[in-house]
C-alpha cells in the first residue's frame, strides 16, 4: 500500500473511532459514579496506614483496613492528579508509583 493510501486509511480510521472513543470515556465517568473500577489506574494502598483498594466481585471499587479485608469501610483515596492521590484516613498524599515499585 502506497503512503498516501495508508496515510489517507489511518485519518479515515481515526475519524471513525472518534465517537467510539468520546462514548468510553462517557460510559467511563458513568461507571465511576456508581463506584466501579474501571481499571484506569493501578489498586491503591497508603504507604502510611493500612488502608487498601481493592474490587469486589460485583466490579465495586472498595477500601478496607489490612486488618479487616471483609468490610468497606466507605473511604476513597482523593486523586490529586498527575498520579497523586490522597489517602482519606490518614490524610497522606503519595503517587501512584510507590505501588508499582518504580
Amino acid at each position: 500500500m502506497a503512503k498516501r493510501q495508508r496515510s489517507k486509511a489511518y485519518k479515515s480510521l481515526l475519524r471513525a473511532m472518534d465517537p467510539i472513543a468520546r462514548q468510553l470515556v462517557a460510559l467511563q465517568k458513568q461507571a465511576k459514579k456508581f463506584g466501579l473500577f474501571t481499571h484506569d489506574r493501578e489498586l491503591l494502598d497508603c504507604p502510611k496506614c493500612p488502608l487498601q483498594e481493592d474490587v469486589s466481585k460485583d466490579g465495586l471499587l472498595m477500601t478496607y483496613m489490612s486488618s479487616d479485608p471483609r468490610h468497606d469501610t466507605g473511604l476513597r483515596f482523593r486523586d490529586l492528579g498527575k498520579g497523586r492521590f490522597r489517602c482519606p484516613s490518614c490524610k497522606t498524599m503519595f503517587s501512584q508509583k510507590h505501588r508499582e515499585g518504580e
